[in-house]
């Protein structure tokens, strides 16, 4: 897991770990998980060299998203950066969602910068860490 810093592409990819567990008994209790990560640039220093990284929430790597299965995801993602970006949820199948896969200019469109964009999607189906 890492985040990409592109000055000179179109767009970034943020990735993002999410933990999924699944309990033996179905619960008839699912949950809706909410989550705003605000992506920024940040100056890191790194072998005595500056650099502009990409940042959730002030993290490198990205904040986690601990759910369970049947739980219902909600993740807003306020572009504070410079260039366009996009999430891409890798490996989490995204049933009849897949064009808010964060893969950009193919299955989604970048989130321009000073812009706000929501993914929302089910987890069913899925365990491990994606």
């Amino acid at each position: 897991m890492k985040l990409l810093s592109l000055p000179t592409a179109a767009a970034a990819i943020v990735a993002l770990t999410i933990l999924l567990s699944a309990s033996t008994v179905q619960s008839a209790a699912t949950a809706d998980v909410e989550h705003t990560f605000v992506v920024r640039q940040m100056t890191m220093t790194h072998l005595c060299n500056e650099m502009s990284v990409t940042v959730v929430n002030g993290q490198l790597p990205g904040p986690t998203i601990e759910v369970t299965e049947g739980d219902s995801v909600a993740v807003h993602v306020v572009n504070l950066s410079p260039y366009n970006i996009t999430i891409h949820w890798h490996g989490v199948r995204q049933w009849r969602n897949c064009w808010n896969d964060g893969v950009p200019m193919i299955t989604q469109r970048p989130i321009l910068p000073n812009q706000n964009f929501t993914y929302q999607f089910d987890v069913t189906g899925q365990e491990g860490t994606l």
